[in-house]
């Protein structure tokens, strides 16, 4: 059985959205259709323009799974991450004029230059980067985990939060409002 990989997204909200639940997939079941797929939204992502060529066998797909998986528990968590970044080109484009009545101008443009004929493995750095930058643009405190403790263990789901929310679910946020109310219960009975 195949899994779904749904598109990346324009947004930025999307994208960080799209990068949450990308952590969490299982590599090893992608069909190499879906697996391709992956690489050039990560390509697309990473450079600011859609991935040209074919894949490379070594596509670094997993491993930049694994940056976003480590930045995005780490953040949610409140901790810092390290990431170093290669020595790379990058472009800088400035932003397009502002249409006339439109509310907003164009966005200055950041993309990497790399020419392979091999096809382009996704550099996990500048993954992080193109994240973090996304994750910015939508508030950087919406990124949170999931703070309820049932049994000893905490949920930690990692989430973007809507407005105040604080818990992962609304199925969490009452089971942790029956949890406070309990005691309280408990004290009142004769």
């Amino acid at each position: 059985m195949a899994i779904a990989l749904r598109a990346l997204g324009r947004t930025p909200e999307a994208r960080v959205e799209w990068a949450l639940k990308f952590r969490l997939l299982d590599l090893s079941k992608l069909s190499e259709r879906a697996r391709h797929r992956a690489w050039a939204m990560l390509v697309a992502w990473e450079r600011g323009r859609p991935a040209e060529g074919p894949r490379p066998a070594r596509d670094k797909v997993p491993e930049a799974q694994q940056a976003l998986r480590q930045v995005i528990e780490a953040l949610a968590n409140g901790l810092p991450d390290v990431v170093w970044m290669p020595e790379t080109t990058w472009s800088i484009w400035p932003a397009r004029r502002r249409r006339p009545g439109a509310r907003r101008g164009g966005r200055v443009t950041m993309t990497t230059d790399h020419t392979s004929p091999g096809g382009i493995p996704v550099t996990p750095e500048a993954i992080v980067v193109a994240f973090v930058n996304d994750l910015n643009a939508v508030e950087a405190d919406r990124l949170r985990a999931c703070p309820l403790k049932t049994n000893g263990t905490t949920c930690g789901a990692i989430f973007l939060a809507a407005r105040r929310q604080i818990y992962c679910t609304a199925r969490h946020a009452q089971a942790a409002a029956w949890l406070r109310y309990q005691p309280k219960r408990k004290e009142k009975r004769p």
